[in-house]
This record gives structure tokens, C-alpha cells and sequence, in this order.
């Protein structure tokens, strides 16, 4: 039986925790003070919020209209990430402090069974909401709204509620019989509360993001959870080691639920009335089955696949530092989530009203920011990512060329641009489902035939061959069934 010991505590964990403390104060102060400007609505449609410096600013950037929504929404929305990508980053830098690459490992191998667990949970009913929600909300058809809201709720709250027993019934076999780590076991019943917290997070963060409320989305989603759980790490870790960590992480996403509720009742409170009737649940469901598989290939099978793999090959350790070097590449899809975070809306909006001249020059627009501010991080992860790797921990340093390769697969999604929101805005959700699945065999493919021979440089270069693949095809298929292009010639 291989060693899954957790490690000791690195010597000068007083730092990580003091700036991890320090983060948590601010961004709790940044959003205290934070004020709402995002979209409201009135007969003409949803209208940006008057904020005079992102108007002057955005109408001296882009004479579009269209454009200028969209980029006023995604400095919003980057500035919020910005504030919760660096609570994210010191929880996963405190979190391997406090445990070591082993400890850290056992956390990842939990997180990645419960994200997959409230992926299943979701059934893709989170996208399918953004879209059917945001076109009731762009014809004022306010009870519709409400009723595909509550609707598409009450499915994934169920379904994640029947998923978390499963997982604390089978901690035990997975832990032992998968992967041969019987200290799994009670982090993995930890997190398994999380199934429901993060299932309905993230619906919840959709649906306010069909309003047009991005900044109330993002801060949901990226701002509050890690800062709760990152304020309840210390104690718990300090009493429970890798098993409180899962606890803070279920902890985190439970109450960055109940704040998207509470925002979605308060945001729905005045707009009442409409024309339209309920959604069929059929119809619901014929959008969201393939919108599932792509919410499981891009945010379940992709990125965790090779760290389950690795779990069930590799050791805790190896495991441990890939789990972290995910974590870091991530933060390259700051921009490319928060435009999409700003453009998903709107394309559905400007699709309802078959603007489709305006949505090319949208996608072309968003692309063009991207890409800069994309390969701009990547070049700081080329030169700097040892060091950044050495905040976790100095054990960590090893994943450096993991680092990069996961690296270079984002950025091949920013050079693609939003083609898979493009696609499930405009009802082409049957394409998404074809492009995530190659990514899927991709991914499922190369890690089999890497990770025994090459450890976690054999897991990056899956995950990042299925991230380019999935987004290539994707990008294929906008310019087959939408004639879009992102760039001039191609």
C-alpha cells in the first residue's frame, strides 16, 4: 500500500496564514463598499446602470452600443475576479502550507470527486437557465422567469441532495478500493455537503447573470466562497488536517449559495407581470441534456480527469503538486471568464432580436481583448512560474513544466474566444455537445496511455491537448452553423 500520509506543516506557515488574513479583510471590505451597477431593466430592454467612469471610458474604447455594454460588464466583472482570484489563490497556497503536497493531494482528490458529483447534480440546468431566463427577461416576461427558475431549482436541488448521500455512503470504497488511500475516506464525507452548496451556487450564479446582475454573479461565485473558506481553514484544518480543509471548502460554497438566493429574491422583487407562460419541462431538458455533457467534459472531465488518474498511479505527493499546478493555470482564464461572464446576456438578447451583424462584431471585439491580455500572463508563467510555485510550498517547485503546458492549453481557449457560449446562446447546444465529447475522448485517451509512463507532465499535456481540441471544434462549428469568424482571414 503506497504512503498517503499527510505531510508536516511548513515551518513558516505564520506568513501564509497572515496573508491569507489580510486578503480576506480586504476583499470583505471591497465588497462592503461595492456599489450596484449593474443592468436594470426598463421597456427598451436591459440598460447598463449609469457609472460615469466606465461610461466615459467604454464610449472612447468602442462606438457600439452592444460593444459598450458588454465591456463595461466585463471591467465589472474583472475587477470582481480580480478580487476573488487572489482570495482562490491564497486559499489554495494556504491550504498546501498547512498540509503539504500529500495533505494537499488527498483536498484535490476530494474536490475533484464532489465537482464532478455537482456537475451530475446540475444536469446542465445552470446553462440552460442563463438562456431561457435571459429571454424571458429581455421581453419582460417576468412569471416566466420565475417559473423556469424555480423549476430548473428544484431539479438540481434534489438530484445534488440524492448525489451527497451516495458519496458519504461510498467514501469508504473509493477511498480504498479506487485509490488505495484509506485517509481519504473522511475528507471525502467532508466535502460531499458541498454537492448541494456548489450545485446550487453556481445555478443561482447563472440566473442572476440572465438579469443582466454580472457583478452580484461574479461575486457570488468567485468572491464569497473562497473568503469564507478561506477565513474557516485555519481552525478546521487545525483540528481535522486535510478533512477540514474539505469541511471549509463545503462551508465556503454553502454560504455563497444562500447569498445568490437571497440576491436573486431581492433583484425579482419588483418585476412582476409579463406575457408568456412556463417553460415545458421538456423543452427544458432538451436544451440542457447536451449543455450537461459539456458542463461535465469542460469543467468535470478535462481538468480532473488527470488528477484522478494520477490519484489512482501516482502518490499523494505528485498528485498534491499537480493539483496545485492546475489551480495556478487557471488564473489564465481570468479574462476569457469574465467576458463571458458579460457576453453570454447579451448574445442571447441580441439573438431574440436576430441582430446577428452585432453578435459577429461582438465575438470579434471580445477576441481582440483577449488575446493581449491572455498572452500576457502566460508570459509572466514562462518566466516566473517557479517562483509562484514556491509560494505553496517548496516541494512544489517540481510541477513547474506542468505549470506551463496547462499553460498553453489556455491559451488556445482565449485565441478560440466565447464559441461555446456563442453556440448555446443561439440554440446550437447539440454542436457543444459534439465538441466537448471529443474533448472528453482526448483527455480520457491521453491520460491513459501518459500518465503511467510520464506522471503529471503526462497529465498536463492530456489536459491540455483536450482543452485545445474541444475549443478548435467548437470554433469549427461557429463558422459552419453561424458563418461567424473571430478573426479576418480565419
Amino acid at each position: 500500500m503506497r504512503s498517503g500520509g499527510q505531510s508536516e506543516p511548513h515551518p513558516k506557515l505564520s506568513v501564509a496564514l497572515d496573508f491569507g488574513l489580510f486578503l480576506s479583510r480586504n476583499a470583505l471590505a471591497c465588497c462592503d463598499q461595492r456599489r450596484d451597477i449593474a443592468a436594470t431593466y426598463s421597456k427598451s430592454g436591459p440598460i447598463v446602470a449609469q457609472h460615469s467612469m466606465l461610461r466615459k471610458l467604454t464610449t472612447r474604447l468602442t462606438p457600439n452600443e452592444h460593444n459598450r455594454e458588454v465591456l463595461r460588464n466585463t471591467m465589472l466583472a474583472l475587477a470582481l475576479r480580480a478580487i476573488g482570484a487572489l482570495l482562490a489563490f491564497a486559499l489554495n497556497a494556504v491550504i498546501a502550507r498547512l498540509l503539504g503536497a500529500s495533505g494537499a493531494g488527498i483536498y484535490f482528490l476530494a474536490l475533484s470527486i464532489t465537482t464532478i458529483a455537482a456537475l451530475i447534480a446540475r444536469q446542465g440546468l445552470d446553462n440552460a437557465l442563463l438562456r431561457f431566463i435571459a429571454a424571458a427577461a429581455a421581453k419582460e416576461e417576468w412569471t416566466k422567469a420565475r417559473s423556469i427558475f424555480a423549476k430548473g431549482a428544484k431539479i438540481v436541488l434534489l438530484s445534488s441532495a440524492c448525489l451527497a448521500l451516495l458519496v458519504v455512503i461510498g467514501a469508504d470504497i473509493f477511498a480504498v478500493y479506487v485509490f488505495d488511500l484509506p485517509e481519504l475516506a473522511q475528507p471525502l464525507r467532508f466535502m460531499s455537503v458541498a454537492i448541494m452548496g456548489a450545485a446550487m451556487m453556481f445555478t443561482l450564479s447563472e440566473s442572476l447573470k440572465a438579469l443582466n446582475k454580472v457583478a452580484s454573479s461574479v461575486i457570488v461565485v468567485t468572491v464569497i466562497f473562497p473568503l469564507v473558506a478561506l477565513l474557516c481553514l485555519w481552525p478546521l484544518t487545525s483540528l481535522y488536517g486535510p478533512a477540514g480543509a474539505a469541511a471549509s471548502y463545503a462551508i465556503g460554497v454553502i454560504c455563497a449559495g444562500a447569498l445568490g438566493f437571497g440576491l436573486w429574491l431581492w433583484f425579482m422583487r419588483e418585476r412582476r407581470g409579463g406575457e408568456g407562460g412556463a417553460v415545458p419541462t421538456g423543452e427544458l431538458f432538451a436544451s440542457s441534456r447536451p449543455l450537461w455533457v459539456m458542463a461535465l467534459v469542460n469543467r468535470g472531465v478535462i481538468p480532473w480527469t488527470p488528477l484522478l488518474f494520477l490519484g489512482v498511479w501516482a502518490t499523494p505527493e505528485e498528485t498534491g503538486i499537480f493539483g496545485a499546478a492546475t489551480r495556478i493555470a487557471l488564473l489564465l482564464s481570468f479574462f476569457i471568464l469574465a467576458v463571458n461572464a458579460a457576453v453570454a446576456p447579451k448574445i442571447g438578447q441580441l439573438h431574440a432580436h436576430g441582430k446577428h451583424e452585432a453578435m459577429q462584431n461582438l465575438y470579434r471585439f471580445t477576441i481582440a481583448g483577449l488575446l493581449p491580455a491572455t498572452a500576457c500572463l502566460f508570459v509572466l508563467l514562462l518566466l516566473a512560474g517557479d517562483k509562484v510555485l514556491i509560494l505553496f510550498g517548496q516541494e512544489f517547485v517540481e510541477g513547474k513544466t506542468a505549470l506551463i503546458i496547462l499553460g498553453a492549453g489556455q491559451m488556445v481557449q482565449a485565441v478560440m474566444g466565447s464559441v461555446g457560449h456563442l453556440l448555446i446562446m443561439t440554440g446550437h447546444e447539440r454542436e457543444v455537445r459534439t465538441a466537448t465529447l471529443a474533448g472528453a475522448a482526448t483527455v480520457i485517451g491521453f491520460s491513459a496511455l501518459l500518465i503511467p509512463f510520464y506522471g503529471m507532465v503526462g497529465a498536463a499535456i492530456a489536459s491540455a491537448l483536450a482543452l485545445s481540441v474541444s475549443n478548435i471544434a467548437a470554433y469549427g462549428f461557429v463558422r459552419s452553423r453561424l458563418k461567424f469568424t473571430g478573426f479576418k482571414y480565419f
